[in-house]
């Protein structure tokens, strides 16, 4: 090869290494995870904010009450209002209209836990579904409005 066509050759390559995918190149840089806070207390469940990009997002849930509370995260078509719920009140989480995707369990008055995991795109429901108590005084806090819909983009 004579060292003009090596030129060549090398200014050819050099241009071509700048295409590529076009997917790729739109792609946004990795961001690493997001954080979602979740202020829990009875009965409410607050993120914030309230909807985060598809990924690893970690949620961070701080109990502000005076009860034990949980944040079982839901993936589903349904609102969170239209939740299947069982005769005792709690939300049905056997329900082939939704997934029960993982969840954050005891999180004791005053406690903050962690909870990280790779979620798609779609809507979820966050929800308390705590029992306290038996029979006629059992207080589902699912039933008492415990629940927050909750947006991955």
């Amino acid at each position: 090869m004579t060292r003009f066509t090596f030129v060549l050759f090398a200014l050819g390559m050099l241009g071509m290494s700048g295409c590529g995918d076009d997917d790729e190149a739109a792609a946004p840089a990795s961001s690493g995870t997001t954080t979602v806070n979740l202020a829990l207390s009875e009965f409410a469940i607050a993120p914030s904010p309230a909807a985060a990009p598809a990924g690893n997002i970690k949620f961070v849930a701080k109990n502000n009450g005076a009860d034990v509370h949980e944040v079982v995260i839901v993936k589903t078509a349904l609102t969170a209002a239209q939740l299947p719920k069982n005769a005792d009140g709690t939300f049905n989480e056997d329900d082939p209209a939704v997934s029960v995707v993982n969840e954050i369990e005891d999180i004791d008055p005053a406690a903050t836990k962690e909870l990280a995991l790779p979620l798609v795109a779609g809507h979820y429901v966050l929800v308390c579904n705590i029992v306290e108590g038996t029979g006629a005084t059992a207080e589902s806090h699912f039933h008492e409005g415990m629940f927050v819909d909750f947006t991955v983009q």
